[in-house]
């Protein structure tokens, strides 16, 4: 079993500001469900051009994921996922990988960025029986395997997280094995722009 980890302070505030400029332009899409008959997520879609080159998860990520023997070519997929007030109640929790998808010595990694400096702490996330705050600019890595839920926000702001996985399993959704694709499957959410 693997305990979750808290990093704060993780980017350095050139990034940030990086980040920041970004929000400014980037579109917002509808994605999928948490499970069914679930409200639809907000995501703010990102490929590996945008990941590599203004998160630069690529420098920063790999001191902290050595230790489970895993590195940023291991990285699964990737976006960052918008949450509001209008998820409250709405959501349940659950597992990104079951532990019986996974064989012997396979590992299946979930890094959480909390991105919103505007954000007042009244969110976070449910990990097993763990609550941790939603603090700008915070990592936290934990197993996929772990049951865990979001807190929304109670008021107007929005709850703004990275999600990057990394497993050292043999999957066709490895981003250096299809980066063509991840790129491309970043891009046919439905964007929620009306024209």
């Amino acid at each position: 079993m693997i305990e979750p980890v808290v990093i704060d302070n993780f980017f350095p505030e050139n990034v940030l500001q990086k980040i920041d400029n970004f929000y400014k332009t980037a579109p917002l899409k509808l994605s999928g469900t948490e499970h069914e008959n679930t409200s639809t997520f907000l995501q703010c879609s990102i490929g590996t051009e945008e990941l590599l080159g203004v998160f630069e998860l690529d420098q920063h990520i790999d001191k902290h994921l050595n230790e489970k023997k895993l590195s940023f070519r291991n990285l699964e997929r990737f976006y960052i996922n918008i949450l509001t007030n209008a998820e409250d109640k709405k959501l349940k929790g659950h597992k990104d990988m079951l532990e019986d998808s996974l064989k012997n010595n396979e590992l299946y990694i979930v890094c959480l960025i909390f991105l919103n400096p505007e954000g007042n702490k009244d969110t976070g996330i449910h990990i097993n029986d763990d609550y941790y705050e939603d603090v700008y600019n915070r990592l936290i890595i934990f197993s996929g395997t772990d049951w865990h839920k979001p807190e929304v926000p109670k008021d107007n702001y929005v709850r703004i997280t990275l999600y990057a996985n990394f497993s050292n399993r043999e999957s066709k959704h490895n981003v250096f094995r299809q980066i063509k694709n991840a790129d491309k499957c970043s891009k046919i959410l439905k964007n929620v722009y009306r024209k």
